[in-house]
């Protein structure tokens, strides 16, 4: 799961990059930071273990200015996995 999302990730990032110049260059949707997971441990700390990074394959999504995220799991979508199981 991790490898495939990496590998897909990295597939993304000349892509994004491009998104990232042309969002700026018109005042769009730029992504800074974006994670996914559960930031929480069981005893209630934070911790960054179940958690993510997804700012390059949601800058990847990013289209016109916006952002649409469907309905389903988003650890389904490319770049993503669920880093809690």
């Amino acid at each position: 799961m991790k490898q495939t999302a990496d590998e897909e990730t990295l597939l993304m990032e000349t892509a994004a990059s491009r998104k990232v110049e042309r969002e700026r260059a018109k005042d769009g949707l730029v992504i800074e930071e974006a994670y996914y997971g559960n930031i929480y441990a069981p005893n209630g700390d934070v911790t960054t273990s179940n958690i993510i990074d997804v700012t390059i394959p949601l800058q990847f999504m990013v289209s016109k200015g916006e952002l649409s995220l469907p309905r389903f799991s988003k650890s389904l979508l490319d770049g993503f996995f669920d880093p809690c199981l």
